[in-house]
């Protein structure tokens, strides 16, 4: 029973602590908050490019097209030059009427713009897969100098500069994460300091008539756990919100290789633990360094 009422003077305390010091609490939920929805942002974006890279692996490698004159008789002596090639996995022709649907369903919200527009104005093209993506260089260049061709796209292209970019976006994650963390645990340990000196008599006269740590401390961790709670909950709807409407702007402009934007509880518990974990661990570090300097 005793311990019952240590527990809820504890949470009362905490609460009026909270009530008294609002402006700072405030700034520590913000912190927080922002912390937990950049690092979320960041953590999302490097697992979604991650996805998209595995999706582009599993895409042809090179997409071929054919000058707009070339006929479709002339397209067999180009796609028997490719299949012939013994670096070629497999090949898959376009036509030029498959190429003017394909457009059509990409750009189905704008087809007045494509008003009266022919199947003799497209191009024939191919997807090509390559057995080896060593042969990627030559291949290249040699299927540009097929007579007919007029450009060749190499899909590896965008999975480098893609993985590139990935590596950076995990380094700048555990960066971020660091700092905004560090910051984080600063700003909270700040805001304890000030209710630790609002209440330096009453955390004297506890400590003199022999109250534990843990007694000393309670309040002061109950402020650290609601501000990261509450930080920690809005950084995961804004997130949540956020690439949401990122997701739904993808699928209505009918992007191919759109990211797949998902959040789910499982990120709500990890917020919670990191904000929660910042609070308390600001909070214990403040109240201790009170304690051992009185």
């Amino acid at each position: 029973m005793n311990k019952i009422r240590i527990c809820l003077y504890m949470i009362k305390q905490g609460f009026q602590n909270i009530a008294k010091n609002a402006f700072m609490i405030f700034a520590s939920i913000s912190v927080i908050f922002v912390s937990l929805f950049i690092i979320g942002i960041l953590y999302m974006v490097s697992a979604n490019l991650q996805k998209t890279l595995l999706d582009l692996a599993d895409k042809s490698q090179f997409q071929i097209n054919c000058y707009v004159s070339v006929t479709e008789e002339q397209s067999l002596d180009i796609e028997k030059a490719l299949v012939s090639d013994p670096r070629v996995e497999s090949v898959i022709k376009k036509s030029k009427q498959e190429n003017l649907d394909s457009m059509l369903t990409l750009f189905s919200d704008y087809k007045d713009l494509f008003e009266g527009y022919k199947v003799e104005n497209m191009f024939v093209s191919f997807e090509v897969d390559i057995k080896d993506p060593s042969f990627a260089t030559a291949f290249s260049e040699d299927s540009a100098k097929i007579t007919g061709v007029e450009s060749v796209s190499d899909t590896m292209k965008v999975v480098n500069l893609l993985t590139t970019f990935r590596s950076w976006i995990k380094v700048g994650t555990v960066i971020s994460t660091v700092i905004m963390g560090l910051l984080s645990f600063l700003l909270v340990n700040n805001t304890i300091n000030l209710t630790v000196m609002a209440r330096k008599k009453e955390l004297e006269i506890m400590k003199y008539v022999g109250a534990s740590q843990a007694y000393i401390c309670g309040p002061s961790v109950i402020e650290g756990v609601f501000a990261g709670s509450v930080g920690a909950v809005l950084a995961y709807i804004a997130a949540k919100g956020i690439t949401q409407y990122a997701s739904n702007s993808f699928i209505q402009l009918q992007i191919k290789y759109s990211l797949n934007f998902q959040i789910t509880p499982t990120y709500l518990v990890v917020f919670l633990l990191i904000g929660i974990g910042l609070g308390v661990l600001g909070s214990i570090a403040s109240i201790k360094r009170y304690i051992k300097e009185t």
